[in-house]
């Protein structure tokens, strides 16, 4: 019985330990795996606010990128308007010299024209080329000779005038050769750009996953961890329940082998007194065994515990 109860309590205690030793091989595992989630975690998120940032600050970029370039279109729009009416205007003296010369135009037309002149000149910038003729104008319309029939007055005034249309053209054309540089320019950085914020979208949506799938894990290996430590717990109390049954097998053990030691050296004394009487009795005389000397034999017997031989096989 002992050995059985031995043998079972040596089973489950070495099960019990198994299991226990599992549970904290499991709950280590776990918890190096959260602290592994929750440190990738926390820096994906401080990645991914980075990434926002970025995100917005290139949005801006874009913006302000896009605002001069349309600022600078309009601007550029608006002189070339200037240049062109500024052509149109010197055309139009042209037209209005060849007027003079053929005596079909007046004073006030050739006022008109001058302060046109004037005006466009000064928005194009361009009055250092405009002023000669403007003079030589206000000098041929204030002389009291009609220098509108000399010649030579008109070629050079002529002369002047195309040299005014070609400045006004240079300045055009320059104009467009800007624009036509800044508009690549644009294009360029607003491609690099677009390019930033397609990758800068991509890396959002690439941290924000992997943040899902942290948080995912933080809460498996959170799971785990409590379910490792209700096991190890609860086999701990299932093995200290385990020792101390096993315990009280073995005191029970004890207790039963000494009581039943106590009843051999019991039944050895009463059979050693039984086998002294009998012999008494056969070797008994005439006289009276009850005697003053009666019982002295036993005076020396005491039991003994423990040290029982036993004088049969029934004990064994």
């Amino acid at each position: 019985m002992l050995a059985r109860n031995t043998a079972s309590c040596t089973e489950e205690q070495n099960f019990r330990n198994a299991e226990i030793s599992e549970g904290e091989a499991a709950l280590r595992r776990a918890t190096d795996h959260l602290a592994a989630c929750t440190q990738s975690r926390d820096k994906a998120e401080v990645d991914l606010a980075n990434t926002i940032q970025n995100l917005a600050d290139t949005r801006a970029s874009l913006a302000a990128a896009t605002a001069r370039r349309e600022e600078g279109n309009a601007l550029y729009n608006q002189r070339v308007a200037q240049h062109r009416g500024a052509a149109s205007v010197v055309q139009g003296a042209l037209g209005l010299l060849d007027d003079f010369v053929a005596e079909e135009a007046s004073l006030v037309q050739l006022s008109a024209h001058t302060m046109n002149l004037i005006q466009t000149g000064t928005m194009i910038h361009v009055m250092h080329a405009y002023s000669p003729v403007i003079q030589l104008f206000a000098q041929m319309a204030a002389s009291e000779e009609d220098l509108f029939v000399d010649q030579s007055a008109v070629d050079r005034v002529r002369a002047m005038m195309e040299e005014m249309v070609g400045t006004v053209r240079v300045n055009l054309d320059q104009l467009e050769t800007v624009e036509a540089a800044l508009q690549e320019e644009f294009d360029s950085v607003s491609a690099n750009l677009e390019e930033t914020l397609r990758q800068l979208r991509a890396l959002e949506a690439r941290l924000s996953g992997h943040i899902d799938d942290m948080n995912a894990c933080v809460l498996e290996e959170g799971i785990v961890m409590t379910a490792a430590t209700e096991k190890v717990s609860r086999n701990t109390d299932m093995l200290s329940t385990a020792e101390t049954m096993c315990e009280s097998f073995r005191v029970s053990y004890e207790t039963a082998t000494e009581g039943r030691n106590e009843e051999r050296d019991l039944l050895r004394i009463i059979k050693q007194l039984a086998e002294k009487r009998m012999v008494r009795y056969r070797d008994a005389s005439t006289e009276s065994k009850y005697g003053e000397d009666y019982g002295a034999e036993y005076t020396d017997m005491e039991h003994v515990e423990g040290e029982y031989t036993s004088t049969s096989g029934e004990w064994q």
